[in-house]
Formats: C-alpha cells, structure tokens, sequence
C-alpha cells in the first residue's frame, strides 16, 4: 500500500441532489493510475445546506457506499458525515484529521483521471524533490490560457523538474482540483493560511483554498511549491464534468 490516501470531497448538490454518477466515475478513473496499490480512500460527505433534500442526499450517500462496498475492501476506504455544512475549506479541515500518510491526494468529486500515470513514481519523484510542495493534475492543456488566472501566471513553467519517468513544471497560481501535498504540508501551511469561512463580500456558493491563496504563490514560490504534473504543453489529465450545474 502506498503512503496516500485520497480524499473525495463531496456535497448535497441541489439541481442533482441523488446523481451519484460524477463522484462514481471519478472512483472509476483511478484504475488509470498505475501502482495505486489499494491505497486508502476516504469520501467525506458534507452537510447540506438544503434540509428539503435530505433524503435525497442519503440516497445519494447510500448509492456511493454501495459502489465502494461491490468495489473495495472494507479496510481500503472509509465514509466520513459532517452533519452541518462547512464549505471546502472547513469540511477539508475536518476531513484531514482521519489522514493517517504522509501524503494525501485531495480529489474533487466531478474530476475524473483521463490519462494514466503512475503514481508510485511520482511519489518517488516528490520525496527526491521536496520543493514539490502542491502536485496539480490540470483540467487544461499545460500553456497558460488567455482570459484565465494562468495567464497572469509570471512563474508559469519559469522551473522545470525531469525526472526519470516524469516531468513537472512550475506554477504560481494555487487551485483546489486534484492534487497531491503531504499532510504536514497542508495542516501547517494551507490550512494555517486559509479561513473557514469568506473574509469579503462573496456571492459565490463555494468558498475554496483557492479562493483565499489563488495568487500568493506566485510571490512566494519556495513556501507553497506548486507545479504541475507533465511538461510544457502536455493534454489535460483530468476533466472537470461540472456535477450539478
């Protein structure tokens, strides 16, 4: 078994409150990854803020602990229930406390893997090159997009790490969509910096890590480390199939 856990973070969506076929497919998409090794999983669900969709929720929950049971080990994965709604932040708070590795891969429920690797090597590559601090597996092609917060991006491929089996680049801007860090990394970095609840005004109905940190990385590149999985210009590795929208 390897020195990961993934963690799924998921929540009561209301336009499709008993779809579980995104955060399925998404389970699905790791057969992609080479060496996964039965590495843990935990799926942590948060609670909703909408009380009329309860049951629809625990229908929604019951079919996600279905899947697991008919496809994992009972050893292999666990079910976390946050009873009253947190947001990411503070739901992803929580849910790190069961993280038992040293590493932990926070994956979002709609972003299915679309192409392999091998996970195995990238966590060689990430104890030989500590300076990896956040692995981010893009939704986009590796270029920085106009009109996009990469576009502004003045460290974006600025480094380059080449290892044997992989190549990573660097990047300043810091995104929730599945990632790698250690645990020791998020507890006294990312979730030190970040807030549970919106500091400002704020309209939008998800307040993520990347919604506090977004640029600071780009000024302070050693402390956060962030790059990205692949080389310059490689295909997107994960799609982001926009559960509930």
């Amino acid at each position: 078994m390897n020195n990961i856990t993934f963690v799924i973070t998921t929540h009561c969506m209301k336009k499709e409150p008993t779809n579980s076929s995104y955060i399925i497919d998404t389970i699905k998409s790791f057969n992609l990854i080479k060496n996964f090794n039965n590495s843990k999983i935990i799926v942590s669900f948060d609670g909703s803020k909408f009380p009329e969709l309860n049951q629809q929720y625990d229908t929604f929950k019951h079919d996600i602990r279905v899947f697991l049971g008919q496809h994992f080990d009972k050893s292999q994965y666990e079910t976390i229930y946050h009873y009253q709604n947190l947001n990411l932040v503070a739901h992803l708070r929580k849910t790190l406390q069961y993280v038992k590795t040293k590493y932990v891969f926070i994956i979002q429920q709609d972003l299915p893997f679309l192409r392999s690797f091998d996970l195995q090597s990238v966590l060689h590559d990430m104890e030989q090159h500590p300076q990896i601090k956040h692995l981010r597996f893009n939704d986009t092609k590796n270029i920085p997009i106009p009109g996009q917060n990469t576009y502004y991006d003045k460290i974006y491929n600025k480094y380059q790490i080449n290892t044997k089996d992989n190549n990573y680049i660097s990047s300043g801007i810091f995104c929730d969509r599945n990632h790698i860090s250690t645990i020791e990394h998020y507890n006294n970095v990312i979730m030190k910096e970040c807030p549970d609840k919106p500091n400002r005004n704020w309209h939008y109905p998800c307040w993520g890590m990347e919604h506090y940190l977004c640029y600071k990385p780009m000024e302070e590149h050693n402390k956060y480390g962030i790059y990205l999985f692949g080389h310059y210009g490689m295909k997107k590795m994960i799609k982001h199939s926009k559960a509930g929208r």
